[in-house]
């Protein structure tokens, strides 16, 4: 006699193949919050937020106290390269020099998930996802949304506590509210460098099956190509081929969207003269060519489905 009766019932339910990207995403994510480089990089967001928490704190308690040398207190600041808040050094600025410093976090994330297509690649899994109702697309959406949905969480948080800290010190609810849009440009400029770098993760680990080689290239490709574009511009003395360099194209795009007063850094200060009607094309060209390398190497094995 069985022990159990089994019996087979047709579905006749809805079916959806809808947001089949989200397994994917969440099975790429997994190499990225469990490691300890990883949890200790997004804890490194945290310190220049905390940064910025003591400068608020400080200009608001000048402010109280000496109303009258806010102005002094600033000079001064700004003379020994100490960022007091105030008109020399505005909110916009401040974002700017918190995103721009933060690129480098971003990179070494991303970088965690290195082994995204590397590992599929090398255990022979693109058959097993493509002969399931998952297209390349949906592949596609789900590795890089894997890549990028950690570093894009995180500073995303920490640009709403800049600007919620920013609002209850210096601002009126009504002027807060003006300031809102330099908010969501941040946001913006935030999902734009974590697609560049989670792209040309996904580019690069499709090229090979080993993730430290994949690893290899993605850190070879940005050293060099941020060294190389300032380089060509140099020795051509024509500043339209730093555009060349993504990294530099993305710094003239940010410095065109959020308007800061003033450039700390010496690398934005160099690719100042790039005109962002050059950078914003050639950014998007390497978009492209990031998406055109992962189609080409993925290897998909046509199922009867």
């Amino acid at each position: 006699m069985p022990i159990y009766d089994q019996t087979f019932r047709h579905y006749e339910g809805p079916r959806s193949f809808a947001a089949l990207w989200w397994p994917v995403a969440r099975n790429t994510m997994q190499p990225i919050y469990k490691s300890k480089l990883a949890r200790f990089l997004i804890g490194g967001i945290l310190l220049p937020v905390l940064a910025v928490s003591v400068m608020f704190f400080v200009t608001a308690k000048i402010k109280d106290v000496a109303p009258d040398r806010i102005e002094q207190a600033q000079e001064i600041a700004q003379a020994s390269q100490v960022p007091l808040f105030g008109k020399k050094y505005n909110i916009n600025t401040l974002l700017f020099d918190f995103l721009r410093g933060e690129s480098a976090v971003i990179w070494l994330l991303i970088m965690a998930g290195s082994a995204c297509i590397a590992s599929d690649r090398r255990n022979t899994a693109l058959p097993l996802y493509f002969s399931r109702p998952l297209t390349m697309k949906d592949y596609i959406i789900g590795k890089v949304l894997g890549l990028a949905i950690v570093p894009v969480a995180g500073l995303s948080l920490a640009v709403i506590i800049i600007y919620v800290q920013f609002t209850a010190y210096f601002c009126t609810l009504q002027e807060g509210l003006t300031q809102l849009p330099l908010v969501f440009i941040a946001l913006f400029v935030i999902l734009l460098v974590c697609l560049l770098s989670a792209l040309s993760m996904a580019a690069f680990s499709s090229m090979t099956n080993n993730p430290r080689v994949a690893s290899i290239i993605y850190i070879a490709f940005w050293l060099l190509s941020t060294m190389l574009g300032p380089m060509l511009a140099g020795a051509f003395r024509k500043p339209n081929w730093a555009a060349l360099s993504p990294a530099a194209s993305m710094t003239e795009v940010m410095i065109t969207l959020m308007h800061p007063n003033r450039l700390s850094s010496r690398y934005a200060r160099e690719i100042l003269s790039v005109p962002w009607q050059l950078a914003a094309p050639a950014l998007a060209g390497w978009l492209l060519v990031f998406l055109w390398i992962i189609r080409r190497n993925l290897r998909v094995v046509e199922v009867v489905k």
